[in-house]
């Protein structure tokens, strides 16, 4: 008895121990004697943790891949280093030099590696590279989607053979936040996408509704000894700039310095200050045609704001309302359970901004967050103030299946006014086959998120159920089909009974054409006539019996119903040509209309890439709204010099035509930019930009208004 109580026991074990080394790796501390050259060729990666054997997620989940990979991971005191042998035949690879975070890098082969130094599941870095050593990073949220706005200071470098390429990223621990542990245990994700094969694997996956999500990384066990070789990083930068009117024949000139100092007190901790920051690298924003209520909100893309890219979810903040920064000062803590980030800035204007986000978390059962925005006026910063408060909660069941979700958001009035708020409050059912939910949302009526919220509609009730399902189909023409049904209801919050329903039904194609024409994607949303109702403003004299105010002022309630559809073709963009086809006939205040836009491209090798695109809307034109045109042409060509310098042109023309008077109004911005990476974390930029408007009527001719050339240089390196 007491021999087979010892084998069992003695099974038992082995059995734990194969099953602890197949999601658990001991990995050594020594890489000082890496070169980060591509060749994986040092001793220390024959000691370093090997993880292969991948599993697809796209075409077939949980198939072997077809595609052999190799990843490795080790580290020393200062720094992570990655290495990887990603076999496929030259001829097959597909992949472009790009600045680094271009969208062309997810265009074609690629290898992610994801990284959750907290292991607390709650949110991980990733970092990107192509077989041409195009990089991209960023964060993962805690239910796996990814977000490129975070950016860190890493150096990676690629080797491409006949058979295979190899890669080698070392990344500095001052580039990431970690436990305050002698010893640690972090989580690790590989990943890797075949353009040719059109197949995207991974590691492991443990949940196929969420293959990336952050608990179920790979587990790397006894990583120790780490330390941050810097705690203070700064980054100064020198701008000048002239600016030439060719109208009035003068010109200006200009220059400052700023910069900004980060500070890591612990690992976990970052203190973030900038000083007269500026943002010339930025490059100039693509034009949309906007003709609703709400004002077009643009993705930001300053540093000192994408440092806590991974908290603000959705539509919390929009920092672009913040402009011309005199200083800046932000504190960051993360924990295993827990997330804090307060920021304040000073602007130009003498305006105080200041934001919070407090999120308590277990990335299981449930979600806690509180964000908070305030602004002081510069009149006085006791008395003239306004905010907004938004709270935030989700409970997850069943491994993250159902999700129950509340929001509640509130800002200030004048004093003696109550405040105005919104509620957000919905259940959902996702999966990697269904997606089911229930949601409704009030606003109050005269609700403006104006501190640091992005702008929505006040004054408004509205409750939407709906109820999808995808088919998938491996390997076959029909990859994944997506059937989705949307019944909405939408009301005024002063006045439920002015209520209307929307009905919108979409079907979503990916069809896999071969290899020469890859993976295609046919969307089809159809909205059949169901008496909706728009909102009318611009009514001389209103009738008080139907007259109703929000946010934006008075309006009137207006039927409109029709039948409308919209189509969107993509074409696969890891291929050498290709674009995206899009048409909705929406009517726009009972008037027919017709929106178009396409976008072309083509690439000339790895280091050109040519990008067309073209919006058109058509108003016809009804008793509620004047017949109207626009049209934006958008031309982009980039040419890459090296991996690190890279020069693009943009070309941008406007062109509008609307009732009365025949109003005729161009501008066309003209935009050269050259960026060069002289060393890790140390830029060059040099930008002209060139914008003309003109104006006419059917009373004048063609009239100049403005044509105004600049030249800006900047230089910034981090020490």
């Amino acid at each position: 008895m007491n021999i087979l109580k010892t084998t069992i026991r003695q099974g038992l074990i082995l059995i734990l121990c194969i099953l602890t080394n197949v999601t658990h790796a001991q990995v050594s501390e020594k890489g000082d004697n890496i070169q980060i050259d591509g060749e994986l060729n040092e001793q220390i990666w024959n000691n370093a943790r090997k993880i292969s054997n991948l599993v697809q997620i796209e075409p077939e989940i949980f198939a072997p891949s077809v595609v052999k990979s190799e990843f490795y991971f080790t580290y020393d005191t200062q720094n992570i280093y990655l290495g990887g042998k990603i076999y496929q035949e030259k001829s097959s690879i597909s992949a472009g030099n790009a600045r680094k975070d271009d969208e062309k890098i997810n265009h074609g082969d690629y290898v992610t590696i994801g990284i959750d130094p907290l292991n607390n599941g709650n949110s991980a870095f990733f970092f990107r590279i192509n077989p041409v050593n195009a990089q991209a990073d960023g964060t993962i949220d805690m239910d796996g989607n990814f977000d490129f706005s975070w950016d860190a200071i890493f150096v990676s470098e690629t080797k491409i053979t006949d058979h295979y390429w190899t890669f080698e990223i070392k990344i500095p621990l001052t580039s990431l936040t970690f436990q305050n542990k002698k010893v640690q245990s972090w989580g690790v994700m590989f990943s890797r996408y075949c353009a040719h094969e059109q197949e995207l694997s991974i590691n492991q996956i443990q949940d196929k509704n969420a293959p990336f999500n952050i608990r179920h990384f790979y587990k790397i066990d006894g990583v120790k000894g780490l330390r941050k070789s810097k705690k203070i990083v700064v980054t100064p930068y020198m701008y000048g700039h002239s600016v030439y009117s060719a109208l009035n024949d003068s010109i200006s000139y200009g220059a400052k310095m700023g910069g900004e100092i980060k500070y890591n007190p612990t690992p976990s901790t970052t203190i973030y200050a900038t000083f007269n920051p500026d943002y010339a690298q930025i490059e100039t924003d693509k034009e949309l045609i906007n003709i609703s209520d709400i004002p077009t909100t643009y993705p930001e893309k300053r540093p000192f704001f994408t440092e806590s890219s991974d908290m603000y979810p959705g539509l919390a903040v929009n920092t672009r309302n913040i402009t011309d920064i005199n200083a800046g000062l932000k504190v960051r803590n993360v924990g295993t359970n827990s997330k804090i980030d307060f920021t304040a800035v000073y602007d130009k204007q003498k305006n105080i901004w200041g934001m919070s986000d407090i999120r308590l978390t277990d990335n299981m059962k449930y979600h806690f967050e509180v964000i908070s925005g305030i602004k002081s006026s510069n009149t006085d910063y006791l008395k003239d103030y306004n905010y907004n408060v938004t709270v935030h909660g989700k409970l997850y069941f069943f491994d993250k299946k159902i999700q129950v979700y509340t929001w509640y958001g509130t800002v200030n009035r004048p004093k003696g006014n109550a405040n105005e708020y919104e509620s957000v409050n919905a259940v959902k059912w996702i999966s990697r086959s269904w997606n089911a939910g229930l949601w409704n949302h009030f606003i109050s009526e005269l609700y403006i998120p104006g501190v640091v919220g992005s702008p929505t509609l006040s004054n408004q009730y509205i409750l939407d159920g709906w109820l999808g399902y995808s088919f998938y189909n491996g390997q076959s023409f029909f990859r994944k089909t997506t059937i989705t049904s949307h019944l909405l209801r939408n009301g005024l919050f002063t006045d439920r009974d002015k209520a209307y329903y929307e009905n919108t039904n979409e079907i979503d194609n990916q069809l896999y054409l071969g290899n020469t024409l890859g993976n295609w994607n046919i969307n089809i949303i159809y909205k059949p006539s169901l008496k909706a109702k728009f909102r009318y403003r611009n009514q001389a004299n209103f009738n008080q019996q139907q007259e109703f105010t929000d946010g934006i002022g008075r309006f009137v309630l207006i039927d409109q119903s029709a039948n409308t559809y919209s189509l969107d073709l993509k074409t696969d963009a890891s291929k050498i040509t290709g674009g995206e086809f899009i048409y909705d006939n929406s009517l726009v205040r009972k008037s027919k209309a017709n929106n178009y836009s396409f976008n072309l491209f083509l690439k000339i090798g790895s280091k050109i890439m040519v990008d067309y695109s073209y919006n058109f809307v058509d108003i016809k034109g009804s008793e509620y709204q004047n017949a109207f045109k626009q049209s934006i042409h958008r031309i982009k060509a980039e040419y890459n010099f090296t991996k690190k310098m890279n020069l693009r042109f943009v070309f941008q023309p406007v062109s509008v035509k609307q009732q009365p008077d025949d109003l005729y109004n161009r501008n066309a911005i003209n935009n050269l930019t050259f960026s060069w990476e002289f060393i890790p974390g140390g830029n060059f930029y040099l930008v002209y930009n060139n914008f003309k408007n003109y104006n006419q009527t059917a009373y004048s001719s063609n009239q100049l208004m403005d044509n105004n050339h600049s030249l800006i240089l900047k230089i910034s390196k981090t020490f």
